[in-house]
Formats: C-alpha cells, structure tokens, sequence
C-alpha cells in the first residue's frame, strides 16, 4: 500500500460491560487493486495504546499490498 496515498485513521473510545475500551484504526484505497484495507488495534488499556500509537502509526505505515500473491 505504498505510495496509495495517506489513508485515514481514527481514534474511537467505547464502553461495554466489562468497561472502557478504545480502537484505532487506519484505511487505506487501493487505486491498483480496487479495494480497502484496514487495520485495527483494539485495547481496553488505553494508556497502554496512547503510549506506543507511535509504533502502530509506524506499522500501519509500513504495509503494503502484493498484487501478485503467486
């Protein structure tokens, strides 16, 4: 998915039964491939993700998509 653009990412909090939890989340479109990939972390330690969304930002950066798996 490199060079597809900057994608979106979003921060969503939530709560449950079993308390707060937090998701965050990146999309990218594919031109090439003509499809959608996301890419989701979901926690219910949310000082946990605040302090390493630098590494999953960095993650999500990182991927790419083969289109020619073979």
């Amino acid at each position: 998915m490199q060079g597809e653009g900057a994608g979106r990412e979003s921060l969503r909090h939530f709560s449950d039964d079993a308390g707060l939890g937090v998701s965050l989340n990146y999309g990218w479109w594919s031109e090439e491939l003509q499809i959608y990939a996301s890419v989701r972390t979901v926690t219910d330690e949310l000082g946990w993700l605040g302090l390493n969304m630098d590494i999953f930002d960095e993650f999500a950066r990182s991927i790419w998509l083969n289109p020619n798996p073979e």
